[in-house]
């Protein structure tokens, strides 16, 4: 059939155009026309160890920020305590044995991983019940506190894993909280991470503090039996509370700061509630990691899911299903064993982490294989030579990872954390005129059609996590003393502070720092949540507070039995007798507390 006249006409008048839009594509620079759009968020990162080389140099930093950027990875998560000890300028304790030349690897980390295009997240990888020998320094925190260690049913002291502290001891959950808060304060850390969050196994955790709170609670005598559901329920508590006062007060004072942990998912993965709870994290280390994720007091799940995938890829298989099936209010990523596989294994195993799951099509949040110091498994060919994996093949795990992580994925998006719909509420309970913690007390939050209750942890600490935006009532219950309703606003995105002083019938007035110096000497007074701007660190045995932060200061006298330091831009509460030193009013304390933290000004 012949063209008409005018669709002959239309055709010519295309032409011109048509040969412009060949000429363009032709000369387009090589690959243009099929650039590939940016792949889907997900987390590619490592587990960086500090028992091996990684972070403890310039030279190895610069190193690894090299090696991520070929893999296209976007997230470190370095290891800056391993054993009670750091690898960054600590205020509570000692340099590794091999970090005591002046270099900050954390600091410098940082510097490098943001300054790299793309930027790289550091979240700063932090043990936390394991701690290991005391013997290296008199610092150690075991050196200081051995009765803080964990202990088996028969008074063994080394589960030959770790040495570990026990999470029960109150005073062992104050000076695991502070150091992660230390991280958090005084670095630009992208998150902190937990590892070892956990007891060594069931029948660990008999730290005689412990047991004797276990007792007290709970109307017994002796020792629980390993296996009593009362006992394991308790230790499964004394970890969550150290968890959820983490979490609590990272956001009050970071609310961007990302809390992750590192999470037992040993054995064959569960297919049910029923399984979870035989699992080995719940039933025999004591990390309810399911909890956390459903309560919101971690903002990201890591499960530690190791697997020989000749030999059990199934299990490999299962707990990925989970996982991405149960993230709870929040996000998990899903580990690879690199060191245990051959790097096509484990090409093949993050491929599977990266599928939707087969239930619902929900995906995990990304992979992390550990570890940056075991790559490849050494593993010689049939009949053939030993293989040296860490000489031969190192590298090979950096150029092969592109196959899997391709392009330069963006982290994933938190959106309670970037567009929040919730708030939250924490705060400290003390009682007495010692400002004892309100161990046991029973919190009650009631409004907006909700009412939760918590019971307060060892150090008095407690938190409701994503309460809708409202008003609520809180009350607090502690040795037959109920408190009178207080009321407390929350608002999205923000954490109210309430803090308790329970049976305060002989506790001094409440004074301000300000209202100090119209007091006589030997006048015994209270000052509520005060701010130390120079602490113990620098003082010795003494700290100044202030009323806020650019206000007179006041110089405390720390009081003799005080066992942990005070430190900059710690939050106090605490009680004392007014003297003067030089014609000036100061503070001679009798009892101190820590309630609240602020970013280092």
């Amino acid at each position: 059939m012949r063209p008409s006249p005018r669709r002959a006409a239309s055709c010519m008048a295309l032409l011109p155009a048509l040969v412009v839009f060949i000429f363009a594509l032709l000369s387009a620079p090589r690959g243009a026309a099929a650039q590939s759009p940016t792949p889907p968020p997900e987390i590619r990162a490592f587990w960086v160890d500090a028992f091996n080389p990684g972070i403890k140099s310039r030279e190895e930093i610069d190193t690894l920020i090299a090696r991520l950027q070929r893999a296209n990875c976007n997230t470190v998560f370095a290891q800056v305590r391993k054993r009670g000890d750091a690898y960054y300028n600590s205020r509570y304790e000692p340099r590794a044995l091999d970090n005591r030349n002046g270099f900050d690897p954390l600091r410098y980390l940082i510097e490098k991983a943001h300054a790299a295009r793309p930027r790289i997240a550091v979240h700063a990888w932090i043990n936390a019940m394991a701690v290991g020998s005391p013997a290296f320094d008199p610092g150690h925190i075991l050196a200081k506190n051995p009765a803080w260690r964990s202990v088996s049913e028969t008074g063994e002291g080394d589960d030959k894993e770790a040495v570990k502290v026990d999470p029960g001891v109150p005073e062992a959950s104050e000076w695991t909280y502070r150091v992660y808060m230390d991280v958090a304060r005084s670095y630009p850390v992208d998150g902190i991470h937990f590892d070892f969050i956990r007891y060594g196994g069931l029948k660990w955790g008999y730290a005689p503090a412990s047991v004797a709170r276990f007792n007290r609670r709970h109307g017994r005598q002796g020792t629980p039996a390993a296996t009593d559901p009362l006992w394991q329920q308790w230790r499964r508590d004394q970890v969550s509370a150290l968890v959820r006062r983490v979490y609590a007060n990272v956001i009050a004072i970071k609310p961007e700061m990302i809390v992750s942990a590192a999470l037992i998912s040993w054995g064959n993965g569960p297919r049910s509630s029923a399984d979870w709870e035989k699992s080995s994290a719940y039933s025999a280390v004591f990390q309810d990691w399911r909890g956390w994720l459903n309560e919101g007091i971690l903002d990201l799940g890591c499960p530690m899911t190791y697997f020989e995938a000749s030999r059990n890829r199934e299990f490999h298989q299962t707990w990925a299903e989970w996982i991405k099936e149960h993230q709870g209010k929040r996000a998990a990523t899903i580990g690879v064993g690199a060191w245990l596989n051959p790097l096509p294994d484990t090409l093949d195993l993050v491929r599977f982490n990266q599928q939707p799951s087969r239930t619902s099509g929900k995906r995990a949040a990304g992979t992390i294989l550990y570890s940056y110091a075991g790559t490849n498994a050494a593993k010689a060919p049939q009949g053939g030579e030993p293989v040296d994996a860490a000489a031969s093949r190192k590298e090979a795990v950096y150029d092969a990872l592109p196959q899997v992580f391709e392009g330069q994925a963006p982290v994933p998006a938190f959106p309670w954390k970037e567009q929040p719909t919730h708030g939250h509420i924490r705060g400290s309970l003390l009682a007495g005129t010692s400002l004892a913690w309100a161990d046991g007390a029973e919190v009650v939050v009631e409004g907006n059609n909700i009412r939760r209750t918590e019971t307060a942890g060892g150090t008095g600490a407690y938190a409701f996590i994503d309460l809708p935006p409202g008003r609520y009532t809180l009350t607090v219950t502690y040795e037959g003393e109920t408190t009178a309703p207080r009321r407390v606003a929350v608002t999205a995105g923000k954490i109210a502070v309430a803090d308790f002083l329970m049976q305060s019938g002989d506790l001094p007035p409440r004074r301000s720092v300000a209202g100090i110096s119209q007091e006589p000497e030997g006048t015994r007074v209270l000052l509520e949540a005060r701010t130390i701007t120079v602490g113990m660190d620098v003082l010795g045995d003494r700290f100044y507070v202030v009323d806020r932060v650019g206000r007179a200061p006041l110089l405390v006298h720390a009081p003799p039995s005080l066992t942990l330091p005070l430190m900059r831009d710690d939050v106090v509460t605490l009680t004392g007798i007014i003297r003067r030193e030089n014609g000036r009013p100061i503070v001679a304390a009798d009892a101190v507390q820590v309630v609240g933290s602020r970013p280092l000004h």
